[in-house]
């Protein structure tokens, strides 16, 4: 089985780093998932947020990794930010094979 990687952190994601580890000669194609913090939500301003996560975030998110990289055989990662984020920021990343995204979608 692949070595999924799920985390939460304060720091600023390293997509590039984080896309290295799936990006190998095995997988044939990458999905990836950025979420980008916006400048408004539901006809409102939003002039930056701040993220804080459940005692529990980073081994549910490890959990879920796991467990699409157990059932596809695929690598997984996933990451998720707390703390100050401002408009541009990227919160949540996720990257994937093709065949566990297509999995994931049914």
């Amino acid at each position: 089985m692949p070595d999924p990687i799920g985390f939460v952190t304060a720091a600023p994601l390293d997509k590039t780093q984080l896309e290295t580890r799936i990006r190998s000669r095995k997988n044939g194609a990458v999905v990836t998932f950025e979420g980008i913090v916006r400048d408004h939500d539901h006809g409102e301003d939003v002039g930056s947020l701040d993220y804080e996560a459940h005692p529990d975030a980073e081994r549910i998110l490890i959990d879920v990794c796991t467990r699409i990289a157990q059932t596809t055989d695929c690598d997984v990662v996933a990451a998720h930010r707390i703390g100050h984020l401002e408009i541009g920021d990227v919160a949540p990343v996720s990257y994937t094979h093709l065949r566990a995204h297509e999995t994931g979608r049914n």
